[in-house]
């Protein structure tokens, strides 16, 4: 009975992943090429993802890492402790944070002084019930949510699988704000989808801006194979894509 229960279980989680990614990579796929010009167009985009990641926040965890063997989450927490060492007390943000899987990440590795902001509820109501952050907060996805953090509040802040993966996104305007909030010396380390950072969107010139005013400094791009192991779920295509983890250190 218990084998006949698991095996059930599994095919349901089965049913749910293929659904799952045939709804929201075939969504993703779509907003990556297409063309979008006005801000509405933008916004209305950013709704429709938002509504699918509500609908599946119950059963991310299970089907993202489960099914997808999506690997970002450990890749940018390894990437921080790389960092941070035996810096065990010190203050993250997870930007992006969902439903907390890189912060469950982090807490294996003894950093639980871990605080996450995301802008859909549904996510961050799984992640409030599994209890890895310290305080949650809840944005409308604009560079201007973060303006009620204090400057020089984190040593880091980490975000994974949330930046460039379409153009309503986060993507460059947000930069500023996070080099804002973390202290001089602290870092911003992303990682990304190999595919999503050659994407036209892209505003690499606003970070490079950011670097010549001396407000942070580009770190050299570092490639992680394994973004995710799955190779029949894909992205763009049908190749096991890369993980870009970007580091960017706040001056």
């Amino acid at each position: 009975k218990q084998w006949y229960q698991r095996r059930v279980a599994i095919t349901a989680g089965a049913a749910v992943a293929e659904c799952f990614h045939e709804e929201v990579q075939g969504f993703f796929r779509s907003a990556r090429s297409s063309q979008l010009q006005d801000a509405t167009a933008v916004q209305q985009e950013f709704h429709g993802q938002q509504d699918l990641y509500t609908k599946y926040a119950e059963d991310y965890d299970a089907v993202v890492p489960g099914f997808d063997l999506y690997r970002a989450h450990i890749i940018n927490a390894a990437e921080a402790a790389l960092i941070l060492q035996d810096r065990k007390t010190a203050k993250i943000l997870d930007f992006g944070a969902g439903t907390g899987l890189v912060a469950d990440e982090l807490i294996k590795q003894g950093y639980t002084n871990v605080d996450g902001i995301d802008c859909n509820k549904a996510l961050l109501e799984v992640a409030q019930r599994k209890g890895c952050f310290k305080n949650i907060f809840l944005s409308k996805g604009a560079p201007s949510d973060m303006d009620f953090l204090f400057d020089n509040t984190y040593d880091m802040v980490v975000s994974a699988g949330t930046f460039f993966v379409t153009k309503s996104h986060p993507g460059a305007e947000f930069f500023e704000q996070m080099a804002r909030v973390v202290k001089p010396g602290g870092h911003i380390v992303i990682c990304t989808n190999e595919q999503y950072t050659v994407c036209e969107y892209n505003r690499w010139d606003v970070i490079q801006g950011l670097e010549a005013r001396g407000v942070l400094q580009i770190q050299p791009l570092k490639k992680v194979p394994g973004y995710r192991l799955n190779k029949s779920i894909g992205d763009d295509t049908a190749a096991e894509p890369e993980a870009h983890v970007l580091v960017y250190k706040i001056c």
